[in-house]
């Protein structure tokens, strides 16, 4: 019969999946898209704050007082001599010295006696190398490229140390600052930017009329550079919006080199492959866990936890493409979905109409998942069984309308029926107050025999809570009994093709509906079976031994047990209670009565029971075994 149920084939899958995983890929690295994935890594971009690192603005305040740019080179000759007092650990120019300007000479003689390390600007253009026009006057001036990558929005967000030109491994002008050597291996990969939070400035003309104080420059990398609106020449966009000029871009550069973080732009190729395989595992999502809250739970928590791995690996210096890493795996997720819904429909609504009406919803949905799982027929299989009955109904239906006593059943049967379910139990059938469960089938119960005993005792405090709700005027209340049994059984359809049930049936099944009534004869609310019994090991649960007897129609003997709640009382109790039966069974009647006997007068019923039987029987022909003779 199950043989026409469709299966979701993983060619099929694969053949569908991929194409549309590429072309997803190629979707969400639009300019748009992009633009959102540099915004969410814009605000992480900020780095740890230096104090070290200081700008000499070449400001609006500065072109007022020294005249307009550009500047003869003689008055970046008395700044460097001026900075001679302050100290520097070393001095950048972000301004290219390209052309002959007048007064050239005094510039040569101020770098010819600068005590600390000057780097002058460089630059790669279409033309070439541009190189300053000033060559190596001592080994305290270098020189270092100012060129900066901006993305398509104009914004700067990485940086290279290193540029190669023609086989010569030139340094950026920040990282010129801390490096003298020259590199043999010459790394041009990009790094990520860490903007400073804030640069420390100070006027380009105050440093030439000494009004700076000396602990502003001292023993710190200073920068000379653009810092007015008014020169377009070295200006890009900000992450936020507003315009920075490029020196700050170096600032920047050199504070995240000198703070030593991690920084590592992957390979396009390689981020978009390891998205891939996180969208391969939600793509098999929808198969491994058929419960939708279950997925939705598990997608949540891999996408909060991407987020929070990418924000922890960029503080690293990782950065990945966030639009990949979250939209390709809901993308795939969502195709998973649609496939497995389009595939799995006629299946699950074939399974749905043959097992809906009498299985538990949570087995359903294991058997949709699970379909192999499933044998339709009969099958023997060792299972265990609950039968359950109400006592005292009589009563009720004599004092109570009919509507009254439908309602009355219908909330007992609502509260004992979920307690059966909830613990993956199938209800075999409603018989007036009667119920018939069963674990173990269709889906394996693991502990069936540990699950059963604990939903009788959960049906025995429910009852006490049942009652005291009632709180009836004339004081009426509602017991039941339950039997419990294990063993063989055969389970699956039976009935006619118009009209089935699934049920069990066997032995096993009549002995536990025969425990059920000898309930009312040994005055307790459950009896299990000896095979439950010892498939039951937890130290939650007492069972106190009943009885050793026959019931009718059969000649082997059975004992018989009372399953309790565990506890210093109830075990001290059991044991006195033991220690009295066994006295019964050897026949040691004597014994028996001094120890039963007070448990009687408390009230119990199985010692009341063993008390009154021994009055009736023939100590000389005694053998330990009771027979019934009814059932």
């Amino acid at each position: 019969m199950l043989r026409n149920i469709p299966y979701p084939t993983i060619g099929t899958f694969l053949a569908l999946w991929i194409p549309i995983m590429f072309l997803s890929a190629w979707l969400l690295h639009w300019a748009v898209i992009r633009d959102v994935n540099n915004l969410f890594f814009d605000r992480l971009s900020t780095g740890a704050q230096r104090n070290d690192i200081v700008i000499i603005g070449i400001d609006d305040a500065s072109l007022q007082k020294i005249g307009a740019w550009p500047w003869e080179r003689s008055v970046h000759a008395k700044l460097l001599t001026e900075l001679e007092k302050y100290n520097p650990r070393a001095v950048a120019f972000d301004v290219l010295f390209v052309d002959p300007r007048a007064r050239d000479e005094e510039m040569v003689q101020a770098l010819e006696r600068a005590s600390f390390p000057v780097v002058l600007a460089s630059k790669f253009e279409e033309s070439g190398y541009i190189q300053p026009l000033y060559t190596i006057l001592n080994k305290n001036v270098r020189t270092g490229a100012v060129n900066v990558g901006p993305d398509v929005d104009s914004k700067v967000r990485s940086y290279q140390k290193y540029f190669n030109a023609d086989g010569e491994c030139v340094p950026s002008l920040s990282q010129a600052l801390i490096q003298s050597e020259i590199l043999v291996e010459c790394d041009t990969s990009m790094h990520t930017l860490r903007y400073q939070p804030q640069v420390k400035k100070v006027s380009y003309s105050d440093v030439l009329e000494g009004v700076v104080p000396a602990s502003a420059l001292r023993d710190s990398f200073v920068l000379i550079g653009y810092a007015t609106a008014d020169l377009e020449v070295d200006s890009f966009a900000g992450l936020f919006g507003s315009k920075i000029n490029g020196v700050e871009i170096h600032a920047s550069a050199l504070a995240t080199t000198l703070n030593d973080v991690p920084s590592v732009v992957f390979s396009t190729y390689l981020v978009l492959f390891t998205n891939i395989i996180l969208a391969l595992f939600f793509a098999v999502l929808p198969f491994i866990f058929r419960r939708a809250s279950v997925q939705l739970i598990i997608l949540g928590i891999v996408s909060i936890s991407v987020v929070f791995v990418a924000v922890l690996a960029y503080e690293y210096g990782y950065k990945t493409y966030m639009p990949w890493a979250i939209g390709l795996p809901i993308i795939s997720y969502m195709f998973s979905l649609l496939y497995s819904y389009i595939v799995g429909a006629q299946r699950n609504e074939y399974l749905k109409k043959v097992f809906g009406t009498y299985v538990h919803p949570s087995l359903l949905e294991e058997l949709i998942a699970n379909p192999k799982k499933l044998k339709l027929g009969g099958e023997k299989r060792r299972m265990t069984v609950l039968f359950s009955d109400v006592r005292g109904f009589t009563s009720f239906s004599e004092k109570m309308s009919p509507e009254e006593l439908v309602d009355l059943l219908n909330d007992y049967l609502n509260t004992m029926s979920p307690l059966i379910l909830e613990k993956r139990g199938t209800i075999d059938k409603y018989i007036g107050d009667a119920i018939m469960a069963f674990w173990n089938a269709p889906v394996l119960t693991p502990n069936h025999e540990l699950v059963a005993v604990e939903t009788a005792l959960q049906m025995q405090e429910a009852l006490v809570h049942f009652n005291q709700k009632l709180q009836r005027a004339d004081g009426l209340t509602l017991g039941i009994g339950i039997g419990i049994n294990t063993g063989d059984m055969v389970v699956g359809n039976m009935g006619s093709d118009a009209r089935f049930n699934y049920t069990v049936m066997g032995d096993a099944v009549n002995t536990g509906s025969r425990f059920e009534g000898l309930t009312k004869k040994y005055g307790v609310v459950t009896i299990v079976g000896e095979s439950t019994k010892n498939a039951v090991s937890t130290h939650d649960i007492l069972f106190r031994t009943l009885d050793i007897m026959t019931v009718k129609g059969k000649s082997d003997p059975t004992t018989i047990y009372e399953p309790l709640r565990a506890s210093e009382s109830m075990r001290a109790f059991v044991a006195k209670y033991e220690e009295g039966f066994r006295a019964y069974v050897r026949g040691d009647f004597q014994l028996a009565l001094q120890l039963l006997g007070p448990l009687a007068s408390q009230g119990d019923g199985p010692a009341q029971v063993l008390l009154d039987r021994m009055k009736t029987i023939d100590v000389n022909t005694w053998k330990g075994v009771w027979k019934w003779d009814e059932k």
